[in-house]
């Protein structure tokens, strides 16, 4: 009997050393900027150094023509820093074919929307949020 739940501890343990066990995850940062755009950047890139717009809220969404209450597959919020990490279901990325997006949203803030593949884990998502004219 006591074989199976130590074999079911090995394997949990040997699942979460191996790369590809959990969800996918997407990390990115929500900084100001004078025009919004999205993109993926580089670890190192100087703008990711810049002040990050900390409590905005980051949707991973479907296709971006469909119904805003329908797309959204999952939500982050930004850190005080503007640092988010996002986690895309494991079967998401291979049933709608590697194509999904991310909106990141402000109060006071016109958001910016990316859409593509899942970016390689190299890389992390730069959101710049521009502050909505008074």
């Amino acid at each position: 009997m006591t074989a199976r739940p130590r074999a079911g501890a090995l394997a949990a343990a040997a699942c979460a050393a191996l790369a590809g066990c959990g969800s996918p995850t997407i990390t990115g940062r929500v900084i100001d900027g004078p025009q919004p755009y999205a993109m993926l950047v580089d670890p190192d890139d100087p703008r990711l150094q810049e002040a990050g717009v900390g409590e905005a809220t980051v949707h991973l969404v479907l296709d971006p023509n469909w119904d805003r209450k329908t797309r959204w597959l999952d939500r982050a919020r930004t850190d005080a820093d503007g640092r988010f990490v996002i986690e895309v279901p494991r079967a998401f990325p291979k049933f709608m074919g590697d194509q999904f997006g991310l909106q990141a949203a402000a109060e006071g803030y016109v958001g910016a929307e990316w859409y593509g593949p899942m970016p390689p884990d190299h890389k992390v998502l730069l959101m710049v949020v521009t502050p909505r004219p008074q």
